[in-house]
């Protein structure tokens, strides 16, 4: 494996989803904004100017937010991923997504700002001829800018779900998320993480505890390696297709092949 990616595939992984999922948040938030000034509007029998006035604009994104992803992860891993380059990472566009990203938040977040900023006092003011302008500035971009951000998040995530599954044996990934993946992230997957290890190995979250627990064992994370293990025995115990023909024979094969025959102080958690 590419040392490079060795040693930061899971700085990666975890800068992206600490990006992804404050962002999904805000943006969930900014569309039930959207929702309920749409039924203002409705009630009112406004059927023409479907438009956002200037005091529903002045709470509709927060500055703060945008500000923190940008600042704490996103530009970091900008970084990471244009030293990375083309040569390290082959017909892979996360680099490319994650760069505009970084650019379409960074004016969102410079416009919130402006807002923030600007409308409270040119609302005190009555300044209604910078409150139309924004209102109208507001209500043609910022729909577009929105959906856009959320289509690259979306397609970056898919690029950083390829790229982590063909490194899927990268000891120090499997490690964190095991002990990382519940906060960092499961929160980006309606079922948590176990959807998200179904997406990176062929026999899904099963597969992913076995090789936790020969990594943490080779590491001599006693103690980490059975609870790993444990958890893949459950899952087995759990699967809807326990009951199929050598599922119990290729469940004792996998461990053995995985953690070796000779590391029998493992295999008495079973």
């Amino acid at each position: 494996m590419n040392p490079f990616m060795e040693e930061n595939l899971w700085g990666i992984t975890e800068r992206f989803y600490l990006s992804l999922i404050p962002f999904r948040i805000e943006y969930k938030k900014y569309r039930e904004r959207i929702k309920r000034s749409s039924q203002r509007l409705h009630r009112e029998g406004n059927k023409y100017t479907r438009v956002l006035n200037i005091e529903e604009i002045e709470t509709l994104l927060h500055h703060d937010c945008f500000a923190q992803i940008l600042e704490k992860h996103l530009n970091e891993l900008k970084e990471v991923l244009v030293d990375l380059g083309k040569e390290r990472l082959p017909n892979n566009l996360l680099g490319h997504y994650v760069v505009d990203i970084f650019h379409e938040l960074s004016i969102l977040s410079d416009g919130c700002n402006r807002i923030e900023r600007n409308v409270p006092q040119y609302i005190s003011c009555q300044e209604e001829e910078e409150c139309l302008s924004i209102t109208q500035e507001i209500n043609a971009f910022l729909p577009l800018k929105m959906m856009h951000l959320a289509n690259l998040f979306q397609k970056a995530q898919r690029e950083l779900e390829t790229l982590i599954r063909q490194n899927n044996e990268n000891q120090i990934l499997l490690r964190s998320i095991f002990l990382y993946g519940k906060e960092v992230i499961a929160p980006a997957y309606e079922n948590g993480l176990d959807e998200f290890l179904n997406k990176i190995y062929k026999r899904g979250s099963f597969q992913a505890y076995l090789a936790i627990a020969k990594s943490f064992y080779e590491a001599s994370f006693y103690s980490l390696s059975q609870k790993a293990l444990s958890k893949a025995v459950e899952i087995h115990e759990n699967s809807s297709d326990h009951s199929k023909a050598g599922e119990q024979s290729f469940l004792l094969q996998a461990l053995q092949d995985r953690i070796g025959a000779s590391h029998k102080k493992i295999l008495q958690v079973l």
